[in-house]
């Protein structure tokens, strides 16, 4: 028989916390120099807007002045996301299960460790569920004085001449 203490419903109430933005944004790192020529390159207001994205202390302010689409870009990369992505429950349809398990995909910055992000990740879903870190592989940057880099500005330049690499 349908209850309100079914581990379905409590867990779909739970994961509602991990709305796009839920995370904390951090601004700066290593996004910083792309924002900053991005909002060059936007210009006017809404590229003020884009390189204070890279300010720790603006940053989420300055995306609550976006639009949905461009927010979840920008946040993307100077905050951790999280999406659900696999779920785990009854064995069979006609049967309550005891325990829903969801499996989540958390990309996580640059220079943050497994233990940082899943406190950001417990934070979000109000403390409610038990966490464990099943595979960790640490945000990188890469570099942009390297003759792969060069190549791809090459290329793109050879497509389009006006295209900016930033």
């Amino acid at each position: 028989i349908p209850h309100p203490d079914n581990p379905a419903f409590r867990a779909g109430a739970v994961l509602a916390g991990l709305r796009p933005g839920c995370l904390p944004v951090h601004g700066g790192g290593p996004a910083e120099p792309f924002l900053e020529g991005l909002g060059r390159l936007v210009g006017g207001a809404k590229g003020l807007l884009v390189r204070a994205a890279a300010s720790p202390v603006l940053a989420g302010p300055a995306l609550s002045l976006f639009p949905d689409d461009e927010a979840s870009f920008l946040r993307s990369l100077i905050g951790h996301t999280v999406s659900p992505t696999m779920f785990k429950g009854s064995p069979a349809i006609n049967v309550i299960p005891d325990e829903v398990v969801a499996d989540l995909d958390v990309r996580v910055l640059p220079g943050y460790s497994a233990e940082d992000t899943q406190a950001e990740v417990s934070r979000a879903l109000g403390g409610a569920a038990d966490l464990e870190v099943l595979e960790f592989t640490p945000g990188c940057i890469s570099r942009v004085d390297t003759p792969l880099f060069e190549s791809i500005v090459k290329a793109v330049e050879a497509e389009d001449a006006q295209a900016p690499a930033l």
